[in-house]
Parts: C-alpha cells; sequence; structure tokens
C-alpha cells in the first residue's frame, strides 16, 4: 500500500508507482520499454535479445519506429536513430501503457483507430 508524503503529497507519484508496478506484470508493455531502453543506451545485442524471446514486438513495435523516423526526416533530421529519436518512442510507449491501464485512449493512432 501506498503512504502519500505528509508534508507534500502528490498524487501523481502513486499513479507512477501503481503504473510502474503494473507494467512489472505486463510482459509485452514491458519489453516495449526495455526495448527502446535498450535503443537510447546504444545496446541493439539487448534489443535483439529482447525480439527474439517476444517474436511479436517488433511487429507491435514496427509503426511507432515507422512514425517517428517519418517524423524525424520531415523535421530534416539526418540521423533518426539518435537516443533523442528512441526516447520519443519510449515517452509514447509509457503514455499508451500508462493510459490503458487507467482505462483511457491516448493519443497515439493505435487508440485513435480503437476511439
Amino acid at each position: 500500500m501506498l503512504v502519500p508524503n505528509s508534508v507534500d503529497p502528490n498524487p501523481t507519484d502513486a499513479l507512477d508507482v501503481l503504473t510502474f508496478e503494473r507494467l512489472a506484470d505486463d510482459p509485452h508493455a514491458r519489453r516495449e520499454l526495455l526495448w527502446a531502453l535498450s535503443m537510447i543506451q546504444g545496446d541493439t545485442r539487448a534489443a535483439r535479445s529482447l525480439e527474439a524471446v517476444d517474436l511479436g514486438l517488433a511487429k507491435r513495435l514496427a509503426p511507432v519506429v515507422a512514425r517517428h523516423w517519418l517524423a524525424a526526416r520531415a523535421h530534416g533530421s539526418s540521423e533518426p536513430a539518435s537516443p533523442a529519436f528512441y526516447e520519443a518512442i519510449w515517452s509514447e510507449r509509457f503514455d499508451h501503457h500508462r493510459a490503458r491501464y487507467l482505462g483511457v485512449l491516448c493519443c497515439c493512432p493505435e487508440c485513435a483507430r480503437a476511439a
């Protein structure tokens, strides 16, 4: 059980803890975020290991990566696969899963199609 800080209670702290608890129990979401984190750190070997364990991982992430790649190219980035590129993917997937755990839709195209 979460005990809020009596000096500075912040309900978003409890939400973040609950989000991370759900992520820990959700293998698909956890692997998506670990994949993006591996790519942020430039550890393609770890990313490929995750893809080998979760055969649907690359398929789930392909539209997200493609959308971010196209956006990076449209903004003139000559190197779309930078750490910032993967940070944006991590943030989008985290927001998506967090919204899903709250029972709402985020603003990603996947949720827009479901609306």
